[in-house]
């Protein structure tokens, strides 16, 4: 759904608000594929891997459900 929004575009989907730790484990995060016929990419590179799934709207990147982990 976020993605539907965002028209394809994971950089303008919605930061997701939420804390995280200020540890400094640096992760890249990538996507491509086709939108509608048409190409598209992602690539960002982010302090932390729960600053890398807040960043993108919380859930494209969250393969472990590791942002919402102990939020309440």
């Amino acid at each position: 759904m976020q993605l539907s929004k965002a028209d394809g575009y994971i950089e303008d989907i919605p930061e997701d608000p939420g804390p995280c730790t200020r540890e400094f484990a640096p992760v890249v995060v990538s996507a491509s594929g086709l939108w509608d016929g048409e190409e598209r990419r992602y690539e960002r590179e982010f302090s932390n891997q729960c600053l890398a799934i807040r960043g993108t709207g919380g859930v494209i990147f969250d393969f472990e459900g590791s942002a919402h982990e102990g939020s309440s």
